[in-house]
């Protein structure tokens, strides 16, 4: 006699997993993205109320992507320069070398000093961080304390972002004027430092000069 197969056997055990195995994984991500954004509120409110320790934060660490963009571009502006060398070199019959090649060594030089130099620039850059209590903002580099500026003391904070490579990446960078035109810092922030940063001195009443957000919506 025959056993009578289970009501619920593995291939439609298998049809159930599969049908509802995305539904369950969309639900998680669902909860995970609003606890996170609702922690993210949560906190800037408190920032906002006074109602959590004094404020520190750290310039964006992007060395990593640094490092790259810069060997990459060196790579290629170094190949291109060595390709007008080359061809200087191997001219025949005692040509002289027309003023437009020694025109493109000079400029591929000057630009591969320009990279070296703005990647020393925005290297050293990773290193600052800023702390707030005591209505003072403490700026540090490499951890040492290195210039307090009293909240009273602040002109104006200006916020605004600069465009990054061909991804279009956009991060908010911040600089703190003491006069309207001298500023003291400007650090590179991720979007939740920028929203914390830009609750606080809202809330204390600092002038705010905002083109990041402005950015951000036209893009």
């Amino acid at each position: 006699m025959k056993k009578p197969l289970p009501a619920f056997g593995d291939e439609f055990i298998n049809k159930v997993i599969g049908l509802f195995l995305p539904l369950l994984f969309f639900i998680l991500l669902y909860l995970f993205v609003y606890l996170w954004t609702l922690s993210r509120h949560i906190a800037y409110n408190q920032y906002a109320k006074g109602e959590l320790p004094p404020i520190r934060v750290k310039a964006l660490n992007d060395k990593l992507n640094q490092v790259l963009l810069l060997i990459s571009s060196c790579t290629f502006f170094v190949w291109m320069l060595w390709n007008v060398v080359e061809k200087i070199i191997e001219q025949q019959n005692g040509e002289n070398s027309s003023f437009v090649e020694y025109l493109e060594i000079a400029v591929l030089v000057a630009i591969i000093v320009a990279f070296i130099y703005d990647f020393i620039r925005n290297y050293r850059g990773t290193f600052y961080a800023l702390e707030i209590r005591n209505e003072s903002v403490y700026i540090f580099y490499k951890e040492a304390l290195t210039d307090t500026i009293p909240l009273h003391r602040i002109h104006h904070i200006h916020f605004f972002a600069t465009k990054e490579g061909k991804s279009m990446r956009i991060h908010p960078r911040m600089q703190v004027y003491t006069t309207k035109k001298d500023h003291i810092l400007h650090i590179k922030l991720n979007i939740d430092s920028y929203h914390l940063l830009k609750t606080f001195f809202s809330r204390n009443r600092v002038k705010i000069i905002d083109e990041y957000s402005s950015k951000s919506k036209n893009k």
